[in-house]
């Protein structure tokens, strides 16, 4: 599961309806590199569509160029990456560098005793 690829579905999607669902299913799937290759029966099973919805909703989310089918495997397997939001197209964007919180860090005699 891949929690930057879903961050990146819901901060950048234009998808709507049902095809947002199946997106955010597939980014459920997607290793560090978004590439995502659960079956059609799967993702319908998450998104609690038909299978016919999800073929059409993938080919729309290719015309949307929110995914990229990048090569069919064994047994007509199609791997997507996702490139919504993504600087290039099937390039994952680039973290962003935060500092860390002073805040967070304990000050010794500011705890409490019992």
């Amino acid at each position: 599961m891949s929690l930057d690829a879903s961050k990146l579905v819901w901060r950048h999607s234009q998808a709507t309806g049902s095809a947002r669902v199946v997106l955010l299913a597939l980014a459920d799937h997607a290793n560090e590199a978004f590439e995502a290759w659960p079956s059609q029966a799967t993702l319908a099973g998450m998104a609690k569509v038909t299978d016919r919805q999800v073929r059409k909703a993938l080919r729309r989310l290719v015309e949307l160029g929110e995914i990229t089918p990048i090569r069919t495997g064994p047994r007509g397997v199609t791997v997507y990456r996702i490139t919504c939001g993504a600087p290039e197209a099937g390039t994952p964007p680039r973290r962003e560098l935060r500092p860390r919180n002073s805040s967070s860090t304990r000050n010794p005699s500011s705890t409490l005793e019992l």
